[in-house]
């Protein structure tokens, strides 16, 4: 028991004092004088990722200590003359801890806790100053006087302190061992001057262990053999905002004569050398290390990562210089493990990522790679691969990253679409499928405020189809929720799979009405001639000029400049002027008119400043707007259907309902068609924007909560509701619902828009592997949909014309979202 003695035991202590005292004259005080100078002192720090703090103190005396007596001060943002401060209560055994939690951390953090304290101290957050105090003075500091020094570390006094230190200065790593490992809690509550003895004579399979975890975790380990084989960097922006590669740790393989023979474990670990504050967070890389090097390395057996994903196992090295020795170089690296379908190759599972539920996935006893995908990489942890035969499904180069599937993709080939993309679906969400990154041999080149400016070699254009006409050689990684393969050597070269910007197979026609949804990534005025032509051309020759144009993701006529313009008329102009020079040049001018409602200064969500929207143009020879723009709608207007109109045009839909909040309103506008009514409603669903990689372990519940699917089932509610009131009023009236969803075909939301049958999604004509609007993590998706009132289903065809998604800048894209045309017959 730490405070709060029982009842019986402090009588014990009072009677045993009560005796001692008597004897004073004769003895002495029985506690010695180095006894005396000890007390109270910070002995872990934890600054973790959001409410995740932590404070401990150590009583290194041989006595109860009375905390009353204690204090905890925060000075905030520097500023000692601002400052919060928390009282201490009970009592603390002696050499036992005492840890203050906030009330709102991790509950595994939480129940750490001897107090869980909400709104005073424990809200630091790198540059708030903290000061342990008895009787009113000041007996220790954890004094970081810089946000970039405090923030994101967890940091623990060394065994060797006895006793605080009360210096205003950055804490050193005299005293401190640091760590980054912030989403480990195991060192909280247990501080001991008693260090387990490191281990020693083992090698890397046996650190890996068959399972998700190491066996050694947090244990020291001393002279662990390997070959490095690769060198990782990462991004980090400067104060100027420019950013730029530092060195991110390294990789040792073991050599191919000490590989064991058991397939579960991996034979290669990843190393991080330490982050003080004196590095601002940066590792150093050991001057003498190179790929090649057959090195030695000493320290802690971590388990590295962020909370919710997956951990790597890691030896975490005190000091580079001397717990890292070369005992040779230019040694020929590890054989790869080949990835691939052939015999004596592995190959991970093409539909199931793990099949038992999460709360067991990391159970040892169902550790399963030849069954489950995310065990499948785990037990290739940081080795090196080859991948023979690569097809590129798909590139992100913002990202340097390339999406492929091994040997041509045979072993998906039945998932595989007509343009060699990979569909994602309900059921199968393609864990086979590869990310090849940049970490350990650069392809991109940072500049500026962009994490990359394209690809360093300006030939180097892969697109969705294209293979390589060689092995790729990669580690295997992790971040943001998934495996990643670091390729170790420069790409091979792209063999061409032919791949073309199509043209929509729809047959413009004078009595059938064309309307196309296409969102053109934050567009303004000021984007550039490039792309401007690049999207006009596309709606002239790729889309065929169609009638009606649901644009999605508009900006103000200054883009993303925060002085409240909300007007977008000029970005609308840019594009419509490009539209009429190019097909005047053809010798056939196409004219278009644009309407919107110009959102609420800041109240849209998207790029701050940019006031995003969605908007139309149309062709006012093809299609009247009804009432030309006269009875438009303000911001906040709510569209109402009714008299067989709507009451203003266009309108937004529900701008004051709390789902839309801080999201894009949804806007209908009426036209006339031939003498049809069609009401068009344009959308922007909110973003997936917190949804976590394929390889975590979240519920299916969990993950819809992340990426904000109850948000938008509640916005495709809002929908359904508006729609379903025109189309019980009026049966006549043809109503698409369009846009940028944000969802999958599959999806809840559009399930809540399709309700029971009042709509009906184009995409369901198409065969399930065709269906696509956008590329993420190298799977082919929906999440530009279109419906019709199910009444006009076999009235109408549906197109995706995938000019951009397949496609990197160099090859002609215009945007990360692909057009989507339909054509209605009456």
């Amino acid at each position: 028991m730490k405070f709060f003695k029982s009842i019986k035991k402090t009588c014990f202590i009072l009677s045993l004092m009560l005796i001692l005292s008597s004897f004073t004259g004769c003895f002495g005080n029985l506690v010695n004088s180095e006894e005396d100078d000890k007390t109270l002192f910070v002995s872990e720090y934890l600054e973790g990722t959001y409410y995740n703090k932590a404070i401990e103190l150590y009583n290194p005396t041989n006595q109860t200590i009375d905390l009353s007596e204690y204090e905890i001060i925060k000075y905030i943002n520097t500023n000692e003359n601002n400052s919060v401060t928390l009282e201490l209560r009970g009592q603390l055994d002696a050499n036992e801890t005492f840890v203050i939690t906030n009330y709102n951390a991790d509950n595994a953090l939480k129940e750490k806790g001897d107090i869980n304290n909400n709104n005073t101290v424990t809200t630091f957050n790198g540059d708030d100053m903290l000061e342990l105090t008895k009787n009113g003075v000041a007996i220790d500091r954890v004094w970081f006087t810089s946000k970039i020094d405090g923030a994101n570390i967890k940091a623990i006094r060394k065994s060797t302190v006895t006793k605080g230190n009360t210096s205003k200065s950055t804490p050193s790593d005299d005293e401190w061992v640091f760590s980054n490992d912030i989403s480990d809690f195991s060192t909280i509550g247990v501080f001991s001057a008693n260090e387990n003895p490191p281990i020693t004579d083992v090698r890397i399979h046996d650190i890996q262990g068959a399972s998700h975890f190491s066996p050694m975790k947090n244990q020291m380990v001393t002279d662990i053999e390997g070959i490095v084989t690769a060198t990782l960097y990462k991004y980090k922006k400067n104060s100027s905002g420019e950013y730029y590669r530092v060195f991110d740790g390294f990789v040792i393989q073991e050599k191919d004569e000490f590989v064991d023979d058991d397939y579960k474990t991996s034979e290669a670990l990843l190393i991080l050398p330490l982050k003080t504050p004196s590095s601002k967070y940066e590792y150093a890389k050991p001057s003498f290390l190179d790929v090649g090097d057959l090195v030695k390395v000493s320290g802690e057996v971590i388990e590295s990562g962020y909370p919710g994903e997956l951990k790597q196992t890691a030896i975490k090295v005190q000091y580079p210089d001397n717990d890292i020795t070369e005992i040779s170089s230019n040694n020929p690296l590890p054989s790869p493990v080949i990835i691939g379908t052939d015999q004596g190759e592995r190959m991970p599972s093409t539909s199931v990522v793990y099949d038992e539920d999460e709360s067991v996935a990391f159970n040892d006893d169902a550790f399963d790679p030849e069954n489950d995908a995310m065990d499948f990489y785990e037990s290739l942890e940081n080795m090196i691969i080859q991948i023979n035969n690569p097809h590129i499904v798909g590139v992100k180069e913002k990202y340097g990253e390339i999406y492929v599937l091994a040997d041509n993709g045979e072993v998906s080939s039945n998932k595989l679409n007509s343009y060699g993309g990979i569909k994602i679906t309900e059921n199968n969400k393609n864990p086979e499928l590869l990310i090849i990154g940049e970490n350990a041999y650069n392809i991109t080149e940072p500049k500026g405020d962009n994490t990359s400016t394209g690809f360093i070699d300006k030939t180097f254009i892969p697109k969705t189809g294209d293979k390589f006409d060689a092995p790729i050689k990669a580690i295997v990684n992790y971040s943001f929720g998934n495996y990643k393969m670091y390729n170790i050597h420069k790409l091979p070269n792209l063999i061409d799979g032919g791949l073309t910007k199509p043209v929509t197979s729809i047959i413009p026609d004078s009595n059938k009405l064309t309307i196309a949804t296409f969102n053109i990534e934050n567009f303004h005025k000021g984007v550039g001639v490039e792309k401007i032509e690049r999207i006009a051309s596309a709606i002239l020759y790729n889309l065929k000029s169609p009638d009606i144009i649901a644009l999605v993701e508009v900006q103000d006529n200054n883009g993303a400049v925060n002085d409240g313009t909300t007007d977008a008329s000029e970005s609308y102009n840019v594009l419509i002027n490009k539209i009429k020079e190019i097909s005047a040049s053809d010798g056939i001018q196409i004219t278009y008119e644009y309407t919107d409602i110009a959102p609420e200064n800041s109240k849209d969500g998207g790029q701050p400043g940019g006031n995003i929207r969605v908007g139309y143009l149309y062709k006012n020879n093809r299609v009247t707007l009804v009432g030309n723009g006269a009875n438009k709608g303000l911001f906040n207007d709510k569209g109402i259907y009714q008299n067989g109109h709507l009451n203003k045009n266009p309108v937004r839909i529900d701008p004051q309902n709390p789902s839309f909040e801080n999201t894009r309103k949804s806007l209908a506008a009426e036209f006339y068609f031939n003498g049809h009514q069609v009401i068009v409603i344009n959308n922007h669903f909110s973003s997936k924007g917190g949804s976590v990689g394929l390889f975590t372990v979240y519920s299916d519940e969990e993950r819809k909560i992340k990426d904000n699917t109850p948000k938008r089932v509640n916005q495709a509610q809002v929908i359904h509701d508006f729609a379903e009131s025109i189309i019980s009023s009026n049966s006549e009236a043809t109503v698409v619902v369009i846009g940028d969803m944000n969802d999958y075909e599959y999806s809840d939301p559009i399930n809540t828009l399709k309700g029971n049958n009042l709509l009906y999604n184009l995409y369901d004509k198409l065969p399930e592997n065709e269906r696509f609007s956008y590329i993420y993590t190298g799977n082919s998706q929906v999440l530009d949909n279109v419906l019709i009132n199910s009444s006009m289903e076999n009235n109408t065809v549906i197109d995706p014309v995938n000019i951009n998604s397949m496609l990197v800048d160099e090859a002609g894209r215009c945007s990360d979202h692909d057009p989507v045309l339909i054509q209605i017959s009456y």
